[in-house]
């Protein structure tokens, strides 16, 4: 019974890509269209490799150029990246300098990622110092704190991070060279990708802080209260309507309804209205004055009979 392929060891992206960390765009992409061709699952198989074995490899090569090919994931991913041969060259201005990976299990959150937001910051001040410049030209940054630490210092800490920018030159990481300007080039291509480097650090650990996290599940719970509150008052606004709807009807012409205070005056400045209330006018005096006529005849029968019974008593005892 054959034996079951074992496991692959996981590789560094760059290496199964074949490549330097300090590789472009373009020869991620050339690279991975190349290698496609020769890993793809039927041609490995067509030379002897297990399929899964074949799958696995061609699986590699798909999840590398995944992450190398997003700017963002390939930042992230040079920070924490798990083979040093292939490491992010970005220059580092201090040996001790490492970005450690931002998964921190078994370890404090707040201990581990103060200890390297410190020596970035070290790493400026020391640059200064060695050029004999003064220590104000780094801005004092914020202390990243710890989980009791109010909000408005954990706003500050990652908004001063998250707007790095680097005072080192990183003169002493281009090789001298005749050509002065292509030096120039290469010191801020450097910078540019040294600064973007901590920026990403930054928001990848701001993603993981638990301080953060819980104030967006607050601000999330917030705008939801919000959001039940506004509907709530458009649901109330909407039964006031209706109900003031219902209150511009006219019984006079026969219960007409309108949509709203301004048709209900237009209607009654109209001649059918006009002419509804004319009658309803005539209807009422005609009936008031029948109901006047009725009480007279009553009030004159009232009298008449009164008369009657006085002559009957005065004749009874004559």
């Amino acid at each position: 019974m054959a034996s079951p392929d074992p496991e692959p060891e996981k590789r560094c992206h760059y290496e199964v890509l074949g490549l330097r960390s300090d590789c472009s765009a373009d020869e991620i992409r050339s690279a991975y269209k190349k290698l496609a061709l020769q890993r793809h699952p039927d041609k490995l198989a067509a030379s002897g490799v297990s399929p899964a074995a074949a799958t696995a490899a061609f699986q590699e090569l798909v999840n590398s150029y995944q992450v190398l090919s997003d700017p963002h994931q390939r930042s992230l991913y040079d920070s924490s990246c798990p083979n040093p041969s292939y490491s992010f060259n970005c220059p580092k201005p201090s040996n001790s300098f490492n970005f450690p990976s931002c998964s921190v299990p078994g370890n404090d959150f707040y201990a581990v990622h103060s200890e390297l937001f410190d020596k970035i910051y070290s790493n400026e001040l020391n640059f200064v110092k060695s050029l004999g410049l003064g220590l104000g030209l780094v801005s004092e940054a914020p202390a990243m704190g710890n989980s009791e630490s109010p909000y408005s210092e954990v706003t500050a800490f990652y908004g001063y991070w998250l707007g790095f920018l680097t005072v080192i030159d990183f003169s002493d990481a281009v090789s001298a060279g005749p050509n002065r300007r292509a030096m120039e080039e290469e010191k801020k291509r450097r910078r540019k990708e040294y600064n973007a480097t901590v920026r990403w650090l930054t928001v990848n650990v701001k993603k993981r802080d638990p301080r953060v996290i819980d104030m967006e599940m607050r601000r999330r719970e917030e705008r939801e209260r919000r959001r039940v509150e506004r509907e709530r008052m458009r649901k109330e606004r909407e039964k006031i309507f209706q109900e003031k709807r219902e209150e511009f009807c006219c019984v006079i012409c026969g219960n007409y309804k309108f949509q709203s205070e301004k048709q209900w005056k237009n209607h009654e400045r109209s001649k059918k209205h006009k002419e509804k209330v004319a009658e309803l006018k005539e209807a009422e005096r005609v009936r008031e004055k029948a109901q006047e006529r009725l009480y007279r005849k009553r009030l004159q029968e009232q009298r008449t009979g009164s008369r009657a019974s006085v002559h009957v008593h005065v004749r009874v005892h004559a």
